[in-house]
């Protein structure tokens, strides 16, 4: 039975970007758990930074609590782990909504319990993003979203997310979806070696079975054999898309995009 590392690999990005891919690639490796939108680490953000703060949940003695909650809650969130999967080495969580807004803060929360934790930011074009949110569609065949939030969704998480890396540039790294997917073996060596774990022979045949034939991991919008080709001008008319470059153009071409 291996040891479990003391610290999490964090994996976010705005929706729709690649995490769920991302993530897939660090599972292929037999010594590394990440799990799938647990968000074990909102919930552990929330009871230090929220709930403590609320006198009818914790009034007198709030310091004292407070401090006995951070030196005891990350022991918790690892015994969990542990229990998931006992006979790994790696592990963590992959959830987009670590930059969200709603759970400001999170990411630092995380780093200030967990001070040896490796974070990898995926990074996607906004246009595509956009596009896939606005066509997701719920179990009951509803929206996921509407046009001007999917493009707020987009700008607060990538905003978010850049932020943090740019301040922790060390711990943190950063990816493009379209990088990823134009070289998914190169780029998985990166994030192996970043993540300091020895690289896998399963990583690698699962980067070549994906470049083979593309597994629709998460509905993506486009086919990924076909990585220049975008479904924004296809998806969004001419009105729509003056629009859209209204919303995300400067953040676009800030990251190059455009």
């Amino acid at each position: 039975m291996h040891e479990m590392t003391p610290d999490p690999i964090i994996v976010f990005g705005a929706p729709r970007s690649g995490t769920t891919y991302l993530n897939a690639i660090l599972n292929a490796h037999p010594d590394v758990f990440v799990t799938h939108e647990t968000r074990v680490f909102a919930w552990l953000h929330r009871v230090l930074r929220v709930v403590t703060t609320q006198p009818q949940m914790l009034n007198t003695h709030r310091t004292e609590y407070v401090e006995h909650l951070e030196r005891t809650l990350p022991d918790v969130v690892r015994s969990f782990y542990r229990e998931l999967r006992p006979n790994v080495r790696y592990w963590g969580d992959k959830n987009p909504h670590y930059a969200s807004p709603v759970n400001e803060g999170c990411l630092d929360t995380i780093l200030a319990l967990f001070p040896g934790t490796r974070f990898l930011h995926i990074i996607r074009d906004g246009r595509d993003v956009v596009t896939s949110l606005i066509r997701k569609k719920n179990p009951k065949g509803e929206s996921w979203t509407t046009f001007e939030e999917a493009h707020r969704i987009w700008l607060e998480h990538t905003a978010n997310g850049r932020s943090f890396v740019a301040a922790h540039p060390d711990i943190c790294l950063e990816m493009r979806y379209e990088e990823l997917i134009g070289d998914d073996l190169g780029h998985a060596r990166r994030a192996f070696e970043f993540l300091e774990i020895p690289f896998s022979a399963a990583v690698a045949e699962f980067c070549e079975g994906q470049v083979r034939e593309r597994t629709p991991l998460s509905g993506p919008t486009r086919d990924l054999s076909d990585a220049g080709r975008s479904e924004w001008s296809e998806v969004l008319d001419e009105e729509q898309q003056t629009r859209s470059m209204e919303l995300i153009g400067e953040e676009l071409r800030s990251l190059g995009y455009v």
